[in-house]
């Protein structure tokens, strides 16, 4: 019975099923929707992008990962198994100067998908803190943003959709390794009104 603290949220044979590796060149000239989660200084940030194709029920998903250079040294996280370095040879993270991300590399990054791929963000959902400057440099990009809250009454129906999607392996985000570390941490929370939220 689902309580009302923090639990585990998807068993590993969840999401850790077989699946090819997104290539980006696969979407060229598609459309996609993408999403952040941005942080300035001790998270990661996230850039996700989906893709789906008619008459296909799967959702590919695009990650691709920052986080500041001190958090290799300063953070906890190697005894949790970020292996952040190897993550970044993969190619799937980018480890930025300093101490702080800067928020409008994530913008740029998502702007060079059309003249790298001729991929064309559709609209890109956003959490308002930390966004000041990505909304911005989105706007001179001319790529429309949407706020979406990370609140229970916001993430409660999205979260029993990704699980379920998961659960039927309908989710394709291309084996990423930080993706599936993520998953293996993540938890659910219940509040009185049985609302979901990932913790």
């Amino acid at each position: 019975i689902k309580q009302n603290s923090s639990e585990g949220w998807l068993t590993d044979n969840d999401y850790n099923y077989e699946q090819k590796v997104i290539d980006l060149e696969e979407w060229r000239g598609k459309f996609c929707l993408a999403a952040v989660d941005l942080a300035e200084s001790t998270d990661l940030c996230n850039c996700k992008l989906l893709f789906m194709r008619e008459g296909d029920p799967k959702k590919y998903v695009y990650s691709h990962y920052w986080i500041p250079e001190s958090k290799l040294k300063e953070s906890d996280d190697k005894a949790a198994g970020a292996e952040y370095v190897e993550w970044a040879k993969q190619g799937i993270l980018t480890i930025t100067d300093g101490t702080m991300i800067d928020t409008t590399a994530i913008a740029d990054w998502l702007y060079q998908l059309k003249d790298r791929y001729g991929i064309k963000v559709f609209v890109c959902g956003y959490d308002v803190r930390f966004s000041v400057e990505f909304i911005k440099r989105m706007t001179e990009y001319g790529i429309q943003t949407e706020l979406v809250q990370q609140t229970a009454g916001v993430m409660s129906t999205p979260m029993k959709w990704v699980e379920a999607d998961f659960k039927k392996q309908l989710i394709v985000y291309g084996d990423n390794a930080v993706d599936k570390w993520c998953f293996g941490n993540a938890c659910m929370q219940m509040d009185n009104l049985g609302r979901e939220m990932c913790v």
